[in-house]
């Protein structure tokens, strides 16, 4: 038997992202009625309209760099990239930048994906 409180109505996973997003939404004055419901005009049809219902078997919650495949090549392009971007913009505003992303990488301030109003108060 499930524990239902880790599936919505129909069945699809809820996941870690999706419980932390929709504290933030509510705490930012969104309401949801009913949390498992797959109705329209629900949580769920808002991360389903987004694409943040995973339908694979791979559940995201679990993975972690110890067992992400291709991690090592992943890693080398992310830190090729961050160096392209400290020599364009400079070290102080990378560091600026570097503080900023801490906050952001954090699932409750993702929801800026689901609703353009929080582009600019995500983080906050």
């Amino acid at each position: 038997q499930l524990y239902t409180y880790n599936f919505f109505d129909n069945g699809d996973a809820l996941q870690l992202v999706h419980r932390r997003i929709y504290r933030s939404l509510i705490k930012h004055g969104y309401e949801i009625k009913h949390p498992y419901s797959i109705k329209e005009g629900t949580f769920y049809h808002l991360l389903y309209k987004h694409r943040m219902i995973n339908k694979s078997k791979v559940n995201v919650d679990k993975l972690t760099k110890r067992n992400l495949k291709g991690i090592k090549r992943k890693l080398y392009i992310f830190n090729w990239l961050s160096d392209v971007f400290y020599n364009l913009i400079g070290y102080e505003r990378y560091m600026v930048l570097i503080r900023l992303l801490r906050p952001f990488s954090r699932y409750e301030a993702q929801i800026h994906l689901l609703d353009k109003k929080y582009f600019s108060n995500n983080i906050y």
